[in-house]
This record gives C-alpha cells, sequence and structure tokens, in this order.
C-alpha cells in the first residue's frame, strides 16, 4: 500500500525502466525508495482509500491480512480506466516488448490440451495483462470486485456455506472466500465465459518458471536465460515463494544473486 518497497521489487521496477517502458507505481502513501525512472502516482484516483480490503477468508491463515484480493480489484479498475498495461512489482522485464495490442495475457501454468475442460487447473495469469477497458471480461471482472459484492457464480455450495459462516452476518467482500479467488480464479472464469481463451498467450512469455519451480532462479544466471524461450519478455518472480526459498542466502552466481546487485546499483 505504502512504505519502503523491498529489493526484489525494486529490481523488477528497474528492469521495466532499463528495458524502455513508462512504468507508473500507485500507492495509497510515500514510498521513500522509489527507483529512478519510476513515476509515482495516487492510488486513490483508481479506488478511493474506503474501499480497501484485506484477505479474511476460509482458507490460508498465513495469509490474514494481505491486501492481494484488493490489489486484484485495483489492477481491473485500473484497466477500465485505461491506466496501461498493468505489472506486479515482482515482474522481471528481460527486454523491450510491444505492449499496444489491446489484450495481453498469459497462462500461468503450462498449457493444457483441453483447457477448457480444466480450467480450474490451468490459470490465466493477472500478474501482467492489459484488458481492453469496455470488453464484456473487463466489466465482469470490474462488477465482481465492486460494491456492491456479490458471491462468486462458481463457488461449490459447501464453500459459500463456510464463508458464511465465518461473516457471521456481516456483509460478503471479495477477501472472504479462498485466497485466489479474485485473481487468476475469477480472470480465467470469465475469459472462459467470453471466449477468449484462443488470444492467451503461452505461459513461457511471462510465467517461464511457476511457484513450485522457484528454485530454478537459483541456477546459474547464464545457464538460467539461456533456458528460456526467445519469446520470453519477462518473467514473474512469486515473490512470496521467491523469499521463502531463499530466505537462507542466494547463491553465488545465480539468476538471483544479479537482480539482488541490480536492486543495489543506482
Amino acid at each position: 500500500m505504502s512504505g519502503d518497497l523491498d529489493w526484489l521489487s525494486v529490481a523488477c521496477l528497474k528492469s521495466a525502466v532499463r528495458c524502455g517502458h513508462e512504468v507508473h507505481l500507485y500507492s495509497y502513501g510515500e514510498v521513500p525508495n522509489l527507483p529512478q525512472g519510476v513515476v509515482h502516482k495516487d492510488a486513490r484516483t483508481v479506488v478511493p482509500e474506503d474501499e480497501i480490503f484485506f484477505y479474511d477468508g476460509v482458507d490460508q491463515p498465513g495469509r490474514f491480512g494481505s491486501s492481494a484480493p484488493f490489489s486484484d480489484a485495483f489492477r481491473y479498475r485500473s484497466q477500465q480506466q485505461q491506466r496501461g498495461v498493468w505489472m506486479d512489482s515482482d515482474m522481471y522485464f528481460l527486454r523491450e516488448m510491444d505492449l499496444s495490442p489491446p489484450m495481453i495475457l498469459a497462462w500461468e501454468t503450462p498449457e493444457n490440451p483441453d483447457p477448457l475442460a480444466t480450467w480450474q487447473k490451468n490459470l490465466v495469469g493477472n500478474a501482467l495483462m492489459k484488458l481492453p477497458p469496455k470488453s464484456p471480461l473487463t466489466k465482469d471482472l470490474v462488477k465482481l470486485t465492486s460494491r456492491p459484492y456479490k458471491m462468486p457464480p462458481w463457488i461449490s455450495k459447501d464453500l459459500e456455506r463456510r464463508v458464511l459462516e465465518k461473516l457471521q452476518g456481516k456483509p460478503f467482500f471479495p477477501g472472504a472466500v479462498t485466497y485466489a479467488t479474485v485473481g487468476p480464479v475469477a480472470l480465467t472464469y470469465y475469459a472462459q465465459k467470453r471466449k477468449v481463451f484462443p488470444s492467451v498467450r503461452p505461459s513461457h512469455h511471462f510465467y517461464p518458471v511457476f511457484f513450485q519451480d522457484v528454485d530454478r532462479f537459483g541456477e546459474q544466471d547464464a545457464a538460467f536465460v539461456a533456458s528460456l524461450s526467445p519469446e520470453t519478455g519477462a518473467i514473474h518472480l512469486w515473490n512470496s515463494a521467491f523469499k521463502r526459498r531463499f530466505n537462507a542466502g542466494l547463491p553465488k552466481g545465480s539468476f538471483a544473486a544479479r537482480l539482488m546487485e541490480e536492486s543495489l546499483n543506482a
């Protein structure tokens, strides 16, 4: 929301600037260590501060208090307002990319031969995305994450019961369900409904490494980069999983270690 950026976010924002992209960082307060070249923007111009909510769902107690579900709501509203391509602060750019297409999406998991039949297992990522502002897909996502909130239509009866029991009569809000419900799960559900799956790019464009495989960021830098597809323009680093994996330190000469060095350089 505000405050100092962690070193991984600094490295990623620097990478986007270095690759020639105009980068705006939205926050509800000051960011003392804003990297050079990044423009600070007031998040209140996108979503009023009194609409902020936090995760207090029925699962993953370690996530309680996280602003991630609200971040999903924020990015959808930003797309409706034509604020440009959305990128999470843990998206590392390898090169300048053509961001002019009206829609930019990619699978965050390796493609399933029949994604239409397995959309809950094979998700469309929203860490880097661009949506047409007036499209039915954008309208669906904004409506889902705007007041008055309604239970997502794909929620099972069992999950709905558990959510309502925990709310104990309090109004429903998007942070009350499971953690990623209004993120990639919602995006994938409505992308299927609006028949945009054929336009979703292969995972290697932005998600060449899944969160379960973050060990790969500890590989030697040159070898890791050489293993990527020529079509990979940016890499989602899965900040939380990255920090858990490398909490004890970064392997010398690794891709992860280079990012740390880049975060410290002016």
